[in-house]
C-alpha cells in the first residue's frame, strides 16, 4: 500500500509445463499476516494461472478475508 502496509501471502500450487515453460498453475493461497492497518487480517482462497502467448500468465484469484475484531 501507498503508506508502507504490507500484506503477506502464501501460494502453494501446481504447474502445467509444456516444453519447459509454464502452462497453467492452480492452488490454495493464504493470507498470513498484515502490518500496519492490515495487522490481524487473514484470509484463504484459490488462484488459477494461464500462460499466454507472449510468455506472460494471467491469474484468477479468489476467497475471502477477515479482520480480526479490535482489542482495546
Amino acid at each position: 500500500m501507498e503508506n508502507g502496509d504490507k500484506a503477506y501471502y502464501c501460494y502453494q500450487g501446481t504447474a502445467v509445463l509444456k516444453d519447459g515453460a509454464p502452462q497453467t498453475e492452480t492452488g490454495p493461497w493464504r493470507l498470513i499476516r498484515g502490518t500496519g492497518k492490515l495487522k490481524g487480517l487473514t484470509g484463504k482462497g484459490t488462484y488459477k494461472g494461464t500462460a499466454g502467448a507472449d510468455g506472460t500468465m494471467t491469474y484468477e484469484v479468489q476467497g475471502e478475508y477477515q479482520s480480526s475484531p479490535k482489542q482495546s
